[in-house]
């Protein structure tokens, strides 16, 4: 039924007073997500975020799954879930920020709230959640994404221009600071 323009429409109207809204996912079907006024105001007020180390690890599971594998020109679409580039525990603890006992509670806490999925014991990709967000809300992420896997490139200094956040001096004037990858 929401293939005709006229009930999505309607459907879209009934939905806005609760503060959702109707998306496409890859495959075609329809999901409900939060507009995007109403997730600025609970992200506010700290209502359904994720903890610092869980922010942390689903970084690590999008930059191992999404990113790295579309900048090898593996993942061809803008979508989080389209291909199944997985990734392990293992792969993720080569980050030694984050101990091993600590992501996989983090991963626990992500699988639960559908931001993660697990595919066969240990083996991590992104999860049904990433599909009932904006593409306004899928480009931030994927410009937060820049900013944490390259913060000293040219397209992290454009980003933090329009974001209209402090541009880091080059790298040679940043020996003794750390970095924004350091401090996450």
């Amino acid at each position: 039924m929401l293939a005709d323009p006229a009930i999505r429409a309607a459907v879209d109207q009934a939905l806005l007073p609760c503060g959702r809204q109707l998306l496409q996912t890859a495959e075609g079907n329809w999901v409900t997500g939060f507009c995007d006024p109403l997730a600025d105001a609970l992200v506010a007020e700290e209502v359904g975020t994720l903890a610092a180390v869980d922010r942390a690890v689903l970084a690590l599971v999008l930059l191992h799954t999404v990113a790295i594998p579309r900048a090898r020109g593996r993942h061809r679409h803008s979508r989080w879930t389209g291909e199944a580039h997985t990734v392990t525990l293992a792969e993720l603890a080569s980050n030694r920020r984050i101990s091993k006992a600590a992501m996989r509670t983090a991963l626990r806490r992500l699988r639960a709230a559908g931001m993660v999925a697990e595919t066969t014991t240990g083996r991590y990709l992104p999860g049904p959640a990433l599909e009932r967000m904006s593409e306004a809300r899928s480009n931030l992420l994927w410009e937060d994404l820049i900013l944490v896997g390259r913060p000293g490139g040219q397209l992290a200094a454009a980003i933090r221009r329009q974001r209209g956040l402090e541009v880091p001096a080059p790298r040679s004037e940043l020996s003794e600071i750390p970095t924004e990858t350091d401090r996450m």
